[in-house]
């Protein structure tokens, strides 16, 4: 069984030291810095969130408004669906609970309802303007860290660890339809911009395509050995997917399609979101953020401990859903600065003088750095670090 969640154990077994900044809502510039210099210095300011809380999911609920799910290093502990504007990510305010961790969360499309998903295959349905929550306790069956509204927000579309992907029917409370892709646990679940396929990410590297709202399999695309933990769609005909293997993929939205790496990371891509500009935000689980496009390159930010979820707040700032420091923000900076002068020209140059006093027209230049200088490489993590506190055993 390859890959399957393993990544929770090697989650709760990572210690970061990596670039750690206490300054609020600092503001990074995405554009100005490369990928290996931003890994080596730069860091996503940090706007500490509860103490200890472990961000696991983001989503937009309205405008300047967003829903956040916590999770513990003890799964079977009480977590948090929690409610924050974009002024303020540092103040996470709890709106409802689940028993154990929550895994995902979403809002629909006109922010009346959220979801959310926990460690024990509940499902949890909350009503913004009521205030209401409907616990409907295993109806996911296991262990569920992928959901989405459909675009209609009368659904919930889920899949769980067991590799089954369901429709709940919000209005009548209950399953409506349920499809079993294959024995590898659901990571990650999209649907295409006009809302007439799902795209479900599974721990064998594959991505299954399914009709909505007919619920019905139309194909798959094998992406790689690894897990796929993290999935968007581009535009209506593109995919993007990031994989355990660390790479970033990007490939047409159709059967048997063939991948393209458009990025590698050092550490397992956690999940992605995409702005309206077309910037593709990737996390990784070891704490970096990739900020890219569907060309490739872009730039490289350290986040304070490892990320999670990420979720874009129009398209110049990202919010970022970390282990340890809540959620934690990034912001694309402009200044104004003047045009440095001309330089002087220099003066003619006279004819030489056969004096002793006799000067060369042009001294010879300094002695420059070859070209093919290595860059400062970014500092190893600290192997001596304390590993992170250890998960409960998981029930069968």
């Amino acid at each position: 069984m390859k890959t399957q969640f393993s990544w929770l154990q090697k989650s709760c077994a990572i210690a970061l030291v990596v670039c750690v900044s206490t300054i609020n809502c600092g503001v990074v510039d995405f554009n100005s810095v490369s990928a290996a210099e931003s890994a080596a210095s730069d860091s996503v300011s940090a706007s500490a969130g509860p103490a200890g809380a472990w961000v696991t999911s983001i989503a937009p609920l309205g405008p300047g408004e967003f829903v956040a799910s916590t999770a513990d290093g003890l799964l079977l502990r009480e977590s948090s669906v929690c409610r924050f504007n974009a002024n303020h990510p540092d103040q996470l305010n709890a709106i409802y609970s689940h028993p154990t961790g929550v895994w995902a969360v979403d809002a629909s499309s006109d922010g009346k309802l959220i979801a959310s998903s926990d460690y024990r295959g509940n499902l949890g349905v909350f009503t913004v303007d009521g205030g209401n929550t409907q616990m409907h306790e295993g109806v996911l069956e296991r262990w569920t860290q992928a959901l989405r509204f459909a675009p209609d927000g009368q659904s919930v579309v889920a899949g769980n660890e067991g590799g089954k992907l369901f429709v709940f029917d919000v209005a009548a409370g209950k399953i409506s339809k349920s499809i079993e892709l294959g024995p590898q646990a659901i990571a990650g679940i999209a649907f295409s911009p006009d809302g007439t396929r799902v795209a479900a990410s599974d721990g064998s590297g594959t991505v299954h395509l399914v009709s909505w709202p007919e619920f019905a399999t139309t194909g798959k695309i094998k992406i790689s050995e690894e897990a796929i933990w993290g999935i968007a769609f581009a535009d209506e005909n593109t995919i993007v997917v990031g994989s355990s293997d660390r790479h970033l993929y990007r490939c047409a939205a159709t059967a048997d399609a063939k991948p393209e790496s458009i990025l590698s990371g050092r550490d397992w891509i956690t999940h992605l979101s995409i702005s309206s500009s077309g910037q593709i935000a990737a996390a990784e689980l070891g704490g970096a953020v990739h900020v890219t496009t569907l060309a490739g390159g872009g730039s490289q930010l350290s986040a304070p401990s490892s990320v999670w979820s990420v979720a874009w707040n129009g398209p110049s700032e990202l919010f970022v859903g970390t282990r340890k420091n809540g959620v934690v923000i990034a912001a694309q900076s402009w200044s104004l600065t003047e045009r440095a002068p001309e330089p002087p020209a220099k003066e003619e140059v006279k004819e030489a003088s056969t004096g002793d006093d006799a000067k060369p027209a042009d001294a010879p230049a300094k002695d420059a750095p070859p070209a093919d200088a290595p860059v400062d490489a970014p500092p190893a993590k600290d192997a001596g670090a304390k590993a992170e506190e250890k998960s409960e055993p998981k029930n069968e």
